[in-house]
């Protein structure tokens, strides 16, 4: 049975889960945590240590970085229902590269990276099917990472 307020068919919904049965929804399922986020909540702040991989329900997620200067946020990407965020964790231990802020009061299912990477040791099906899915949301992202830099440069 999967943890209250995580509903199997909603996972559906994620990139990161195309392609598993409804048993290997169940199975992550059983790892996630129901959250809310009101609006102006900080869930990832950049520079921190920590592997909270967040699965956006409902609401928008804004992904923000520390200027060069040292003081100023820019925004690099908003995400919707049906996106992830601190996904990177997945792959790497280390430092938030961004911060991730509530940009309207939203529902969130939340794992550690940690307790997943345990149920992929577990279960290498499912394991191999999201890491193949990872890479495409990551391969994704570092297309849209480009065009920014090179628009920046443009500047």
């Amino acid at each position: 049975m999967s943890n209250p307020g995580v509903k199997t068919e909603t996972l559906k919904n994620f990139q990161l889960f195309a392609g598993l049965s409804a048993n290997d929804l169940e199975h992550i399922a059983n790892v996630l945590k129901h959250h809310v986020a009101p609006q102006g909540t900080q869930l990832i702040k950049q520079e921190r240590n920590d592997g909270e991989v967040f699965f956006i329900v409902e609401g928008r997620i804004r992904v923000e970085m520390i200027g060069v200067d040292g003081k100023a946020m820019e925004i690099l990407t908003t995400l919707n229902a049906g996106d992830t965020v601190g996904e990177l964790a997945l792959a790497r231990v280390g430092r938030r590269t961004a911060s991730a802020v509530a940009q309207m009061d939203a529902q969130l299912y939340t794992a550690e990276a940690s307790a997943l990477n345990a149920l992929f040791e577990k279960h290498p099906e499912i394991g191999l099917q999201v890491f193949r899915n990872l890479s495409k949301v990551l391969a994704s992202r570092l297309v849209d990472t480009n065009f920014l830099v090179r628009n920046a440069a443009a500047r």
